[in-house]
């Protein structure tokens, strides 16, 4: 379906979400929030066969519904956020901070480690981390068509990642399993 004016198009009323992408790990990778959007954005593109440039499709989805992106106030031009504000809600001590923010700069650095272990561009924007994960295989465009594989590779599976970050993994999944 070619990119309709946005407005034109309905209020969307729900985006598509994976039922994969969590369990997948991908939001222990990559930036999480903005990745899980950009995830959202393509799996809803992909649903309801949408063709056009990432930009055209951002367009539609945030003129449909502009709070779904609120980690990219600077629309795809935002730069990649590996620490949101929600990350020091609760933080009552400067001693708390300072664990978040060593642990955030931990993931940034072990992130962006793997992603040019891969040979890939460590994104500085929303619009540079939706090309990664297009290079990644978690989206594409068929014949112009958004698309996503029917099930998600693993991160493991695309990158180099230290056997402590794929043991990390599999910890998590199995407790997302016992806990679904």
């Amino acid at each position: 379906m070619p990119i309709p004016d946005p407005a034109d198009g309905p209020p969307l009323e729900e985006f598509v979400v994976r039922d994969d992408w969590h369990p997948s790990g991908w939001g222990h990778v990559l930036p999480r929030h903005q990745a899980g959007a950009l995830a959202t954005l393509y799996a809803t593109a992909a649903h309801e066969g949408m063709t056009g440039t990432i930009d055209d499709v951002f367009r539609t989805l945030i003129a449909r519904a502009p709070r779904a992106f609120e980690s990219m106030p600077d629309g795809l031009d935002s730069p990649v956020m590996w620490l949101e504000p929600e990350d020091l809600d609760g933080v009552d001590t400067s001693e708390e901070e300072a664990r978040v923010r060593a642990w955030v700069a931990e993931f940034q650095a072990a992130s962006t480690d793997v992603l040019v272990a891969a040979g890939l561009e460590v994104p500085a924007t929303a619009r540079e981390l939706a090309e990664v994960m297009v290079a990644l295989g978690l989206a594409s465009q068929a014949d112009g068509v958004w698309a996503m594989p029917k099930v998600l590779p693993l991160p493991e599976e695309v990158l180099p990642l230290a056997r402590t970050r794929n043991a990390g993994l599999a910890r998590l999944r199995a407790m997302q399993g016992r806990l679904s």
